[in-house]
């Protein structure tokens, strides 16, 4: 009856007049393959390339390599496990996720099809990431093409674990919402510390399976992942009927919004739409008997793990970030740009939940002064907090980077907080920037069509684009080269002065 109902619903629901059809599908299909064809391929090629280079080949089948890898692999499954507490795999729209979660119809019914697509969609990544890395490896004889097999068939098992998790963390509720995560990444820690624990953890299997230039097909991990996929497969029937309709409601309301800002160019207010509300402190005491900037830099650090999820996935940036600016310079050819670039964008990312101080003191900027005190030095007060937590935590992981390799720490420590000096800089400039000029949407008309869109895209993702230079212009500046010093000088200056600028305005 549940099945009758469910496709009743489906039949009506398709002949509406508002959506876009099958048409629109197709042309969606048609537009995303024509994308990955054009701009795609030539990356792809670039990159096989580049992993032919023997240097690099040697580098990757290091055994240090899988060891970071079950660390990226444990610190996906946690990510997938906090992107579902706010857009989980079980996602429509609104209107049809109330007509449905209100009637008699089993909940594992009617997510079963959004379950599956984004179990597929999960999976095909996963598999065409690995097909781009593996394949360059097996067609250089570092690994047989039995292996790269086994090597593709486990990243496909894995998706379908982070299908799981991703699915979890949209069924968590309460305290499990941040003990899980806070679990997972315990566990992480420990496994790199202790071999023979990490040698138990599902993404160590998963990484087992990449090659060590030994030549051996690494079955008995792959049976392990296989056996784990079967049981997180017969797993999700039972959260998908534990999912709430208000939360899945929520949910829907905040993507469908979040889709609508990201289609108009409010990037910021698409991510913005997903940040939690605070769930812990709200009895803690913060401001007193001390410096206007100590309570500040205290305040904005405790407003940060007031939300246990936004902290914890800092940490994991943050971490994340310098221990890959630390291993960026004995990386070989391209990777140690790669990595170099990769460890930037991290401590961006990092540093945003530590950053809501800056936005805030610029909000306060536009309102009466309350503070007794110029508005510069309001919001550069606000800078403590990210710079601080950023130097602590990313530059702890890359003196452990570099011990591990035998290294001197010093100089990476030293690095890693110029790094996160520059970056605080970048978010100092961000959080004034405001709405984009009215000029910047006026249209662009071109052979190739209307590409206002592009001006729009710029100044959304500016920061980011300067990160990543930043971090091209942090391995530059490792290695002696006066270019880095010029870049971070240029960056540093442009942004502060733009800065000044839009604080003005606002």
């Amino acid at each position: 009856m549940a099945t009758d109902q469910l496709g009743a619903f489906w039949r009506q629901y398709r002949h509406r007049q508002s959506g876009t059809g099958a048409g629109g599908v197709v042309y969606a299909i048609y537009v995303t393959t024509l994308a990955v064809l054009i701009y795609g391929g030539p990356a792809v090629r670039r990159l096989g390339g580049a992993l032919h280079s023997p240097d690099v080949v040697t580098s990757l089948v290091a055994p240090g390599t899988a060891t970071a890898l079950g660390a990226a692999l444990g610190s996906a499954l946690v990510a997938a496990f906090v992107v579902g507490t706010t857009r989980g795999p079980a996602v429509m729209r609104p209107f049809v996720v109330h007509a449905l979660v209100t009637s008699d119809i089993p909940r594992r019914r009617i997510f079963r099809g959004p379950m599956l697509r984004s179990t597929l969609a999960l999976v095909g990544l996963s598999v065409a990431v690995s097909a781009v890395l593996l394949i360059p490896l097996a067609d250089a004889k570092a690994m047989t093409w039995g292996a790269l097999g086994v090597g593709l068939a486990a990243s496909a098992l894995y998706g379908v674990l982070l299908a799981g998790a991703w699915l979890a963390g949209q069924a968590a509720t309460g305290a499990v919402v941040w003990a899980v995560p806070t679990v997972l990444v315990a566990l992480i820690g420990l496994g790199a510390a202790v071999p023979t624990v990490g040698d138990a953890m599902p993404w160590s299997w998963a990484a087992a399976t990449w090659p060590d230039g030994s030549g051996a097909v690494p079955v008995v991990p792959l049976v392990g992942l296989g056996v784990l996929a079967v049981v997180v497969a017969a797993a999700v029937p039972l959260l998908l009927g534990t999912l709430a309709g208000p939360a899945l409601v929520e949910q829907a309301r905040r993507w469908e919004g979040a889709t609508v800002a990201a289609t108009t160019g409010d990037l910021a207010t698409a991510m913005g739409s997903f940040r939690a509300a605070p769930t812990l402190g709200r009895r803690w005491r913060l401001v007193r008997g001390a410096s206007f900037t100590v309570a500040v830099v205290r305040a904005d650090l405790a407003a940060t793990l007031r939300m246990p999820l936004r902290a914890l996935v800092a940490a994991l940036a943050l971490g994340g970030g310098g221990w890959l600016l630390a291993s960026a310079p004995d990386a070989p050819g391209l990777l140690h740009w790669a990595l170099a670039i990769a460890a930037s964008l991290l401590v961006f990312v990092g540093l945003g939940p530590l950053s809501d101080g800056l936005r805030h003191a610029v909000l306060a900027v536009t309102t009466p002064r309350l503070f007794g005190m110029s508005d510069d030095a309001l919001v550069l007060s606000r800078t403590w907090a990210p710079f601080l937590g950023g130097t602590v935590v990313a530059g702890g992981a890359a003196a452990v980077s570099a011990l591990t390799r035998g290294d001197a720490w010093w100089p990476a420590v030293a690095l890693t907080v110029v790094l996160v000096g520059v970056l605080t800089v970048v978010r100092l400039d961000g959080a004034a920037k405001g709405f984009p000029p009215l000029w910047l949407t006026a249209p662009v008309v071109t052979p190739m069509g209307d590409l206002s869109v592009v001006g729009t895209v710029l100044w959304q993702v500016d920061a980011v684009i300067v990160s990543a230079i930043v971090g091209a212009a942090m391995l530059a500046l490792w290695t002696g080269s006066s270019v880095g010093t010029v870049l971070l000088v240029a960056v540093v200056g442009f942004s502060l002065i733009q800065w000044r600028a839009r604080l003005r305005k606002l």
